[in-house]
């Protein structure tokens, strides 16, 4: 087990930035754009110059569009752009406590080095949805990953993410997902080595393979 503060989300950075560094050669020659967001001020709501309410992702974009010889930046070009894309927002996911298993549903209980989380919300504060979330699934498949699944109870408040800030400012499909954590927001939050692995390896996948599974899905001849 891994015992600090800030692992929320912390974790995640380490995973998404090591993930695309261990695999740095061989996306070189990648024509996809492989694109981290480490945002600021997500826990007192995003909204300021760096945080996911900022324009540095669509103006990312924008540039991104410029670079394409063969397409003007135009509405078109921009929205070919986005519904071709994707996001995972990863942040971390709440652990099921042995003290307190009624805090969660009975179906959702997430445990330590059990694999990442994937969230949902009846009420959007995550963004997976049922294709969203198939996509997940099969990627994990892919990479060998076990996954779990969170969904909040109903007469429980939840907290939200930056997954529908960026997915709806930018048209982007997304899907919420995170390592499992014990003690979140306190001074010694606790989370599992074995699904820091499994956190790396999957972003790792999704890097090399995902355009493939997200085609295969759309394609019904397949």
């Amino acid at each position: 087990f891994v015992h600090s503060a800030r692992l929320d989300n912390l974790a995640s950075c380490f995973a998404v930035v090591n993930a695309l560094l261990d695999d740095d050669a061989a996306l070189e020659d990648s024509e996809k754009a492989h694109i981290i967001a480490l945002y600021d001020n997500e826990e007192v709501g995003s909204r300021s110059f760096s945080g996911a309410e900022g324009s540095l992702l669509n103006e990312i974009i924008e540039r991104l569009l410029e670079l394409r010889p063969s397409q003007a930046n135009t509405v078109s070009s921009r929205s070919a752009f986005t519904r071709s894309s994707f996001c995972i927002s990863t942040d971390a996911a709440h652990a099921v406590h042995p003290n307190y298993p009624d805090k969660h549903e009975s179906r959702h209980l997430p445990i330590l080095n059990g694999g990442i989380v994937l969230k949902y919300n009846a009420s959007v504060k995550y963004t997976t949805q049922s294709t969203s979330g198939a996509m997940m699934k099969k990627l994990a498949r892919c990479a060998g990953v076990d996954i779990q699944e969170f969904a909040g109870r109903n007469d429980t408040p939840c907290g939200s993410t930056i997954g529908p800030i960026v997915s709806s400012q930018t048209g982007i499909e997304s899907a919420d997902l995170g390592i499992p954590l014990l003690a979140m927001h306190s001074i010694r939050e606790t989370c599992g080595v074995a699904d820091m692995y499994d956190s790396v390896r999957f972003f790792k996948s999704f890097f090399h393979s995902f355009h493939h599974i997200k085609n295969a899905l759309v394609d019904y001849s397949e």
